[in-house]
């Protein structure tokens, strides 16, 4: 899956999809569960097993057994963010900064790149940088299709420094495309 590729056991914090047959993504999966259990269960944000809740807590308690018990198939959704990043200060990308890496890269190579590989580019920026709104807004309208645009923004949205200042996405994107924004952040929530 694309969160392999940058997966740092050293800052895991990340939205991940992991395919528990692939082994990579099994391994991935295992490292957050022992994190679960060493940090406690509120790193574990949001977690959906086969499309259901999953109640990590449950998992990782001695009737749960996780991770010797874990599921060897079936994908596992995680939103992670680790105890010790709770008093970390959230620093954006300055304007020069997201020249050098946005528009310089992208920006000059609109009509060369396609889609997916502006907003997989995207989502390797997430790993390891937070943005604006304005610059997240700019970023979407690098992408051809509405459906790209929302599926930019959904993987940007996690690193937005200041999530106050969405309403600035709200104003610049087609209506419809902010409610399937909408409509998808709260399908992850539930």
């Amino acid at each position: 899956s694309e969160q392999r590729k940058g997966f740092d056991e050293q800052n895991p914090a990340g939205t991940y999809t992991l395919d528990l047959a692939d082994q990579l993504d099994y391994q991935i999966a295992e490292h957050l569960v022992e994190l679960a259990k060493k940090q406690g269960p509120a790193t574990w944000v949001r977690a959906k097993y086969l499309g259901a809740h999953l109640d990590i807590a449950e998992k990782i308690s001695k009737a749960g057994n996780w991770p010797q018990r874990m599921p060897v198939r079936g994908v596992l959704w995680v939103e992670f963010v680790p105890a010790d990043l709770d008093g970390v200060d959230v620093i954006e990308l300055t304007g020069k900064q997201f020249d050098l890496v946005w528009r310089r890269i992208v920006g000059r190579n609109r009509r060369k790149l396609t889609d997916e590989w502006i907003i997989e580019y995207a989502s390797v920026l997430a790993h390891v940088l937070h943005f604006s709104a304005e610059q997240v807004l700019e970023m979407s309208t690098c992408v051809e299709w509405s459906s790209s645009r929302v599926r930019l923004v959904l993987a940007m949205f996690s690193v937005i420094s200041d999530p106050s200042h969405v309403d600035v996405l709200e104003q610049g994107m087609l209506p419809q495309e902010w409610s399937s924004c909408l409509e998808s952040l709260g399908t992850l929530a539930s």
